[in-house]
């Protein structure tokens, strides 16, 4: 997992836009609080915890929830969201791949969309395995692969032609946003990890930026292939207006809207 990237690029995006992208993925945090089956008796931990969301909504069902993640940004901005919710989640500092708690320490693991990132997936998974009571659960919702969500490739496509320094092929199988997009692969690492009664269900949502056609604009320029292309263009204006036709292309007065495809994963100790 890239700290760094976390810490200085991507956290303090995220933090900025925390509003605008908690609103585009609560029907994921929904879909997985509802998956877990939370009790008022279960310990729970949320994975890639960001600025707090899925941890604050657990807390609110558990009798307790710890979330954990790398980003200091982003851990900074949950921990003040609890403060001024008056919630009792906490947060920890931690990569979950290295990451030591007690064995049997919680009844649940859940994450949106932050188990994707590690260096080394199967060493993680081991871990966090360890983590759970017996018969207690993992859930967590994961990106299927980017041809099945044109939400994200097509405004990549739009400016393709604007970067002069494009980064090299991720390796196959590493980090990034797809590393679980193949549910086969998913499905055998996780029970090579211990887990047992693995269930993957495909999870269809819209994936919507509220507002006029500029907030969309703004979406995608602080990630991805845009921001990459503002970064290198000499020129912004050509981006920018790449990025606002196809926004309009889905914009439907009142929000951009694509549809979005994920894996909703459950399986046991």
């Amino acid at each position: 997992m890239d700290k760094d990237y976390w810490n200085d690029v991507a956290g303090p995006s995220w933090v900025r836009d925390q509003q605008q992208l908690d609103a585009m993925l609560v029907a994921h945090a929904n879909s997985v609080i509802a998956a877990a089956e939370l009790r008022s008796d279960h310990r729970v931990v949320d994975i890639g915890c960001g600025c707090g969301a899925l941890t604050l909504q657990a807390s609110e069902l558990a009798a307790s929830a710890v979330g954990v993640d790398v980003s200091r940004p982003m851990l900074a901005r949950a921990r003040e969201r609890a403060t001024q919710s008056g919630s009792s989640a906490q947060f920890i500092e931690g990569d979950a791949q290295t990451h030591s708690f007690e064995s049997g320490s919680f009844d649940r693991l859940l994450s949106r969309f932050g188990v994707m990132f590690f260096a080394d997936p199967s060493a993680a998974f081991r871990n966090m395995h360890g983590w759970l009571t017996p018969g207690g659960r993992i859930t967590f919702v994961c990106w299927q692969s980017i041809q099945d969500n044109t939400w994200m490739s097509e405004p990549g496509e739009r400016v393709a032609q604007f970067i002069t320094d494009p980064p090299p092929p991720a390796p196959e199988g590493g980090p990034g946003p797809f590393s679980l997009a193949d549910p086969i692969t998913v499905h055998t690492m996780l029970g090579a990890c211990g887990f047992h009664g693995v269930d993957i269900d495909q999870l269809l949502l819209p994936m919507r930026v509220e507002g006029d056609i500029d907030a969309a604009v703004h979406f995608y320029s602080q990630r991805g292939s845009v921001q990459m292309a503002l970064n290198q263009a000499p020129d912004k204006e050509p981006v920018l207006d790449a990025v606002r036709a196809f926004v309009a292309d889905h914009h439907d007065g009142s929000a951009f809207s694509m549809d979005g495809a994920a894996w909703l994963v459950s399986a046991t100790r």
